[in-house]
C-alpha cells in the first residue's frame, strides 16, 4: 500500500512540473491527475505485493536450505500412532532420539506415548525426566510435571506424587493450577499422629 501511495506522489509530482512548465496544459492536467491516480496506485501496489512476494520466498530458500533448519514435526511418529502401530511409533521416536542427543520435544513425546500407549509407567518416567534434565521451555515443562503427576497417581506412589505437586506449586505460584495442586497435596498430606503407638 505505501508503495501504491509512493508511485501516486510521483505522478502528481510529475504532472505538477509538466503544467508548471507549460508543456501541459490545466485541462491536460487534471486528465492527468484524473487518470494516473488510479493507474499509479494500482501498479504501486502490484509492485509491492511482487516485491513482498519475491522478498519472502528468499527467506524461506535460505532458511530451508541454508542456517536455520525446520523444526521437526514429528508427523511420520503422529501417522504410525494413527495406524495403530504404536511400537513401531516408539522404536522410531527412540532412533531420533540416539541421532538427537539434545532432544527434548521427541523425549516428551515419547514419554507420553509409553504411559499412555504402552502403559509403560517407568520408561514414560525416564524419558521424561530426560527431558527435564535438559531444560524444557515453560510449555513443555508444563507438560512434563502433568504427566509425571499422572503417572504417579496412576502407579500409587504417594511419595513421588506429593513431591511432583509440591514442585508444581513452588514452580508456578500464584497460578490457579497450583492452587488446584496445593489443594491436592494437603489432601495426601498424613495426618498428624497416623501409625503412632497409642499411649495409656
Amino acid at each position: 500500500m505505501r508503495m501504491g501511495l509512493y508511485f501516486m506522489i510521483l505522478t502528481v509530482a510529475a504532472g505538477g512540473a509538466l503544467w508548471f512548465r507549460n508543456i501541459i496544459s490545466t485541462l491536460a492536467f487534471i486528465a492527468w491527475i484524473a487518470l494516473e491516480i488510479p493507474a499509479s496506485w494500482l501498479v504501486g501496489t502490484i509492485a509491492w505485493y511482487v516485491i513482498h512476494m519475491a522478498s519472502s520466498g528468499f527467506i524461506h530458500v535460505l532458511t530451508s536450505a541454508g542456517g536455520t533448519p525446520p523444526e521437526y514435526g514429528f508427523s511420520e511418529q503422529q501417522a504410525m500412532v494413527m495406524q495403530g502401530r504404536i511400537d513401531d511409533a516408539i522404536q522410531s521416536y527412540r532412533r531420533y532420539i540416539d541421532d538427537h542427543p539434545g532432544e527434548i520435544e521427541g523425549r516428551i513425546r515419547l514419554g507420553l506415548l509409553l504411559a499412555d500407549g504402552r502403559r509403560d509407567e517407568a520408561g514414560a518416567e525416564e524419558s521424561l525426566l530426560e527431558a527435564r534434565i535438559l531444560g524444557p521451555g515453560p510449555q513443555q515443562e508444563s507438560i512434563i510435571s502433568n504427566a509425571l503427576i499422572d503417572l504417579h497417581t496412576a502407579a500409587g506412589r504417594p511419595e513421588a506424587l506429593r513431591a511432583e505437586l509440591a514442585r508444581f506449586v513452588q514452580r508456578y505460584p500464584g497460578s490457579t493450577a497450583a492452587a488446584h495442586a496445593s489443594e491436592r497435596l494437603r489432601t495426601l498430606e498424613p495426618q498428624a499422629g497416623a501409625g503412632q503407638p497409642q499411649t495409656e
